[in-house]
């Protein structure tokens, strides 16, 4: 079950009254202070088409005014057909269980809704407290009954992949963890060290693309994640975190080197990237060493031409001894070292050459 429709039954339950004793309510109000849920409510719509909600006047959206609310569940509005065996659900965004009971304070273009509370019920809490969208992840009575972290971090993130987590979660995904704010940034995410790649290919225009939530939990998540913050760290920064291939970042180098070709303009970042000079870096992932070492490769066999036979010979085999080890690097892979996969079949020809075959026919000689 997905979470969006124990969330839809939970809102039925409220429903429920004793034909024995009460008669049926005109309605389940469910109030939102907060506005935690009004992202979100118009797909919660779809699955709950009773579902009215307050605000300005869309009657093809079953939103409206107090007065639009009263005339729809008066079934007075051929327009907006409601079956008189359906009890209406109000949600009221801004609005608190407070505001209503307390009538005198209460605002005056609320006060046409103020009366429902007897004539109707409230979809909240045992304790009288709106369902906050942590409420109900957390609650035993009413609610799933999840370990949701308390951190601030925690809660931003909830509200943030709010339709993820209705929409994409099943319950029993989420059920037996301890979620904190990573497991519901990552809601948002196809998959971090993806998502990190295609912003450093193109970083300005996948923020703009990703502007809102969903860069909210991107730069969240790379925060928590890989110790870097796109927002102050910027993208040459996350190229020397790559290129330094530690500790998280090393799923994201493997990643890149299994599919570079999904990102065309990376490698252009990557090439601004100094290495670092000591024994413990790995030169492999630094695209500068490698263009250094094909320039330095060219240099040496543009001078081969300068050495009598014999030395040429040894050169050659000395540079192929030096350099073969990065055409198995990404980078020859991506074109970006054509004079180390020639210099391959350049040594093998210098070593077949140090012997001259002889003979009296090409048959003799072979």
């Amino acid at each position: 079950m997905l979470v969006i429709d124990s969330l839809v039954n939970a809102i039925k339950e409220a429903k429920k009254y004793n034909s024995n004793t009460q008669i049926a309510p005109v309605a389940v109000l469910w109030t939102d202070k907060d506005r935690q849920w009004e992202a979100v409510i118009n797909k919660i719509q779809v699955l709950l088409p009773e579902l009215l909600v307050l605000g300005t006047y869309a009657p093809g959206k079953m939103t409206g005014p107090v007065i639009w609310i009263k005339c729809v569940i008066a079934r007075t509005l051929p327009e907006v057909p409601l079956p008189e065996a359906v009890i209406p659900v109000i949600y009221l965004p801004g609005v608190s269980r407070a505001d209503l009971r307390a009538i005198e304070s209460c605002p005056v273009w609320l006060q046409g809704l103020a009366e429902l509370q007897y004539r109707g019920v409230f979809w909240s809490q045992s304790n009288g407290r709106d369902w906050s969208v942590n409420a109900f992840l957390t609650s035993k009575s009413g609610g799933l009954g999840l370990d949701v972290a308390k951190d601030e971090n925690t809660q931003k993130a909830l509200l943030r992949v709010l339709d993820a987590l209705l929409f994409d979660k099943k319950v029993e995904q989420l059920t037996g963890s301890h979620l904190e704010s990573n497991d519901f940034n990552q809601m948002l995410m196809s998959a971090p060290d993806k998502d990190l790649l295609i912003w450093m290919n193109d970083s300005q225009s996948i923020q703009d693309l990703w502007e809102g939530k969903r860069w909210d939990a991107f730069v969240a998540l790379c925060t928590k994640e890989f110790s870097f913050n796109p927002e102050k760290d910027g993208d040459l920064g996350a190229a020397e975190a790559l290129c330094l291939n530690k500790e998280a970042w090393t799923v994201v180098w493997q990643r890149f080197i299994e599919t570079f070709h999904l990102y065309p303009k990376l490698p252009a970042l990557l090439a601004k990237v100094r290495m670092h000079h000591d024994l413990f870096v790995d030169q492999s992932t630094y695209l500068q060493y490698t263009l250094n070492a094909e320039k330095a490769l060219e240099n040496s066999l543009l001078k081969l031409s300068e050495l009598a036979p014999v030395e040429a010979r040894q050169a050659v085999l000395t540079l192929e001894k030096n350099h073969a080890e990065r055409r198995s690097w990404v980078w020859g892979k991506m074109g970006y070292a054509p004079l180390v996969t020639a210099l391959e079949h350049l040594a093998i020809i210098a070593d077949l050459s140090a012997t001259i075959p002889g003979g009296l026919t090409p048959y003799a000689s072979s």
